[in-house]
């Protein structure tokens, strides 16, 4: 909503080996994110999958020692569910999440690692994610677990996330000049900060930002200099390149971008409705965000995400009371 060196060998191994060196060399202070709310933590909240505009949810797998669940991901083969969960009914908080995956079905359910906000590469073999101290960083490993494979790659990093074309890793970080994106080309071997390393417009960003499904921007929850929110969308070249304010209102920090390119779905709580739901927007548009028409009554969604297809949607879920 979270060993042993690795294993792997060949040309990948190499290009992880060099990225974690080039990423240590770069210069920050100490980061400082906030963690899930604590209401969430004391609440049952399960991964569920159904349909795109949010009706016909069902429960995805039995995992009752985890009552509470968030940051679903799809693999882009739809073969897989990833996402993190803890256990809230024993006074857990988010900060002890551990990896889960599962198969579509919902079937053979694993805990994997310690972790949250799992994040597949393009075939499924590798998992990026971030964990909390005292491993704290974003990292990368098997999709069989840390004994196949576990590699750190910036131990001041978080909130990872996987390109769709597989060429780049995104995750955030904070220093003297403000939060900013760091984008690692895998491929090149180079990595870009997104905002001006000395300047940049965003005091927070927050977790849970994705990839567009041609690999060429970034949606994110930012905070600004003067404390207001905002939904924004960042070109991976960097913000010299384009950085629009989609939104100018603090919403849930998690987003699912429809693979057709032409929609942003992300949840906030509306007071009127008292749970929080989920909107849509235009990435291009300027119109106002729109309610999701299929969202069941009587639930809370939090955390959501397409599968490649864009045919099934899963999300965080809670009943309301």
């Amino acid at each position: 909503m979270a060993s042993s060196t690795t294993t792997a060998a060949g040309p990948a191994h190499r290009g992880f080996r060099m990225i974690r060196c080039i990423v240590l060399g770069f210069t920050l202070v100490c980061l400082v994110f906030s963690l899930p709310t604590a209401a969430r933590s004391q609440t049952k909240i399960q991964i569920h999958v159904g349909n795109p505009d949010g009706s016909g949810m069902k429960q995805l797998t039995d995992l009752p020692e985890y009552a509470s669940q968030g940051s679903p991901t799809f693999s882009q083969d739809g073969k897989w569910i990833a996402f993190d969960a803890w256990r809230s009914q024993k006074g857990e908080r988010g900060s002890t999440s551990q990896i889960v995956i599962v198969d579509a079905e919902g079937k053979d359910p694993k805990v994997l690692i310690d972790g949250a906000m799992p994040s597949f590469s393009p075939q499924a073999r590798r998992i990026a994610f971030s964990r909390y101290s005292p491993d704290r960083g974003v990292w990368i490993m098997s999709r069989k677990g840390p004994d196949e494979e576990l590699l750190l790659i910036d131990e001041r990093g978080w909130s990872i996330d996987w390109s769709p074309n597989g060429r780049k890793l995104a995750y955030a970080t904070l220093g003297g000049g403000g939060a900013n994106f760091v984008v690692v080309d895998i491929i090149e071997g180079y990595k870009t900060l997104l905002f001006d390393e000395n300047d940049s417009p965003y005091k927070a960003l927050h977790w849970n930002f994705i990839w567009s499904p041609d690999s060429k921007r970034i949606v994110f929850k930012g905070r600004r200099r003067d404390d207001s929110y905002e939904v924004g969308i960042v070109d991976a070249r960097g913000a010299k390149h384009g950085l629009v304010s989609r939104v100018k209102e603090k919403v849930f920090e998690r987003f699912a971008w429809h693979p057709d390119g032409r929609r942003i779905l992300f949840g906030k709580y509306v007071t009127e409705k008292k749970r929080h739901v989920t909107f849509f927007v235009d990435p291009d548009g300027d119109e106002a965000p729109q309610l999701l028409l299929g969202l069941q009554k009587g639930w809370h969604y939090y955390d959501i995400a397409y599968s490649a297809d864009g045919k099934r949607l899963a999300a965080a879920m809670s009943r309301t009371k």
